[in-house]
């Protein structure tokens, strides 16, 4: 079992602040289900796991007047891992927001989203998160500070101070529209490592949107540093077009510095758990993302995804239908192959998942 005595004391805490009427609450979530059945074969065989996860989702959001405001988002969650079960309780938000005019003040473990394309996001140089990850929409959080200023219509600026054990980062953003494009520029000190600075961009060139993101990074403390080399660039662009109202087709190119690729031996990556470094995106320099969306009616929709790893000949397909079987009830039936090289050997990967999500208010 997993406590985090810290955030149980918080969730404690915030509930027992909060002494107060239905309309100054607002609490909703799900109820998720996900079997799941792993089929790899790194060393000549196939290797069969089974995985079941009951995780409940609770979101509570207590409005204490027109300008301040508290959040509270945590989970718990069962697993049945082969022989192996386990039950955690995981709050990745809890912060308090205040508003007076043009001027947002949080404080407190917030998720921190300053991406602009889908897939991978190098301008999320607070949170990372897997794309492989297909039960945690929300991602984490950071524990931090966060100004905000707004200049008026998709303009604003502000400056983020997070902690993290002996870490601090620290970095300040500006948005603007210009051109018919929504533009962004940022610089900070990261990790009390690296100083970085990066742009991001969102408009379209006709009806297609068009998206991109760079982040470079240079070490200035090798001690506080994953690799001693001196500077590191990701960059991603993207491409979507919605042919249609059913139908939508997307495709995202992302470029990670090979100096700090993600280790291919860490396989858990591939099954959901975030990188380590914002700097280490994927375990391939070129990456190639395909991916197609058809929704026939309104009680189903169904995708393809695909990854190209373009230096490791390697590549990722998933297949998805999102079926809604209630109007709070979904059923999700979707399957991960990885065909790649793992310290020298060709291995397959099939990940096939039935997820039931109820939703509640």
């Amino acid at each position: 079992m997993k406590f985090h005595s810290r955030q149980i004391f918080a969730i404690i805490f915030f509930l027992n602040i909060i002494e107060v009427s239905a309309q100054d609450l607002d609490y909703y979530g799900y109820i998720s289900t996900v079997g799941s059945e792993l089929r790899y074969k790194p060393f000549k065989k196939y290797n069969y796991d089974t995985d079941i996860s009951v995780r409940g989702r609770n979101n509570l959001t207590y409005y204490a007047n027109d300008k301040l405001t508290f959040h509270l988002e945590f989970q718990a969650q069962y697993s049945s891992f082969t022989s192996k079960n386990d039950f955690s309780i995981k709050a990745d938000r809890i912060y308090g927001s205040y508003t007076n005019n043009n001027w947002e003040i949080n404080l407190g473990r917030q998720r921190i989203n300053w991406s602009r394309t889908l897939i991978w996001n190098p301008n999320d140089i607070f949170n990372t998160f897997s794309f492989y990850d297909i039960d945690y929409p929300e991602r984490s959080g950071s524990d931090a500070l966060r100004i905000i200023h707004s200049h008026g219509m998709a303009s604003s600026s502000e400056i983020v101070v997070k902690y993290n054990h002996d870490n601090m980062s620290t970095a300040f953003l500006t948005k603007f529209n210009k051109y018919g494009y929504d533009f962004q520029f940022f610089t900070g000190y990261i990790n009390n490592s690296d100083i970085t600075a990066g742009l991001g961009w969102e408009g379209n060139i006709g009806p297609v949107a068009f998206r991109g993101e760079g982040t470079w990074y240079y070490t200035v403390n090798k001690k506080n540093s994953e690799i001693n080399n001196s500077s590191c660039f990701l960059g991603t662009l993207s491409l979507d077009y919605s042919v249609n109202s059913k139908l939508s087709v997307q495709s995202e190119f992302l470029y990670n510095d090979p100096k700090y690729l993600m280790p291919i031996s860490e396989v858990s990556t591939l099954f959901g758990a975030a990188p380590s470094s914002s700097k280490s995106l994927s375990f391939s320099e070129y990456n190639l993302y395909t991916g197609i969306s058809y929704i026939p009616n309104a009680i189903i929709t169904a995708s393809m995804s695909s990854i190209y790893y373009i230096d490791k000949n390697s590549y990722f397909i998933m297949p998805d239908i999102e079926i809604s079987l209630l109007q709070n009830l979904n059923l999700g039936i979707l399957l991960q192959h990885f065909s790649l090289e793992i310290n020298d050997e060709k291995s397959n990967i099939d990940d096939l998942f039935l997820r039931l999500r109820y939703y509640f208010k």
